[in-house]
């Protein structure tokens, strides 16, 4: 499940089960999460593209492996930016396998 526009308080995510693993990233309002709720799912955040309206993750479950993005496109910044952000994370694809999301 991906989140956008999380309730937080005091930058960090709010309101969800201490259970479910919860990815976010950046020192700043989180403003895009991942949450992962099955514990049989091995996860690893992209610290290198992840940032407060960006979270990527590197998940296997068996044979698979998939790159999971929740990205928030802030409207006060030019379509560019979020546009270059996106395009540096299909670049970073190393199987290919990628479920995107906006």
């Amino acid at each position: 499940m991906r989140i956008q526009q999380s309730y937080t308080i005091g930058n960090k995510l709010s309101g969800l089960p201490k259970s479910l693993a919860v990815y976010t990233s950046g020192a700043g309002r989180k403003r895009a999460a991942i949450v992962i709720n099955n514990k049989q799912i091995d996860t690893i955040k992209i610290t290198q593209l992840s940032y407060e309206d960006t979270v990527v993750l590197e998940t296997k479950a068996g044979n698979t492996t998939l790159f999971i993005a929740s990205k928030y496109f802030d409207m006060k910044r030019p379509i560019d930016y979020n546009l270059q952000k996106m395009q540096a994370i299909l670049m970073d694809e190393k199987s290919g396998n990628c479920i995107r999301s906006t």
